[in-house]
């Protein structure tokens, strides 16, 4: 369940991003050869992304936001995660997500 879960995420020849404490996440260069991608950054991308997010459901919640704004921000969030995660659905897709998504 796990690796189909990190094969439907990670973009081709990406890898498991590694566990806090593992020793192999203190070495500069991964098992490939190739040097391991900071993850810092992308946990301060996908918090910004959350912070984000967080802040504008809380505009939503207090009514104090319009719609064109709210299409802004919810178009650059979208965006930032998909700089990160390209494979999430979007509200283009027309495939297993929007099948999935049943009108009351």
């Amino acid at each position: 369940m796990q690796h189909a879960f990190w094969a439907s995420i990670l973009r081709p020849g990406e890898r498991k991003p590694l566990a806090i404490g593992d020793p192999a996440s203190d070495t500069k260069m991964g098992a490939n050869g190739r040097p391991l991608k900071k993850p810092l950054k992308q946990l301060e991308q996908f918090f910004s992304c959350v912070v984000d997010l967080a802040s504008l459901v809380s505009k939503i919640h207090r009514r104090t936001i319009t719609n064109q704004e709210l299409k802004q921000k919810s178009t650059e969030i979208q965006h930032g995660l998909l700089q990160r995660h390209p494979r999430l659905p979007t509200n283009h897709d027309h495939g297993l997500y929007s099948q999935q998504i049943h009108p009351l």
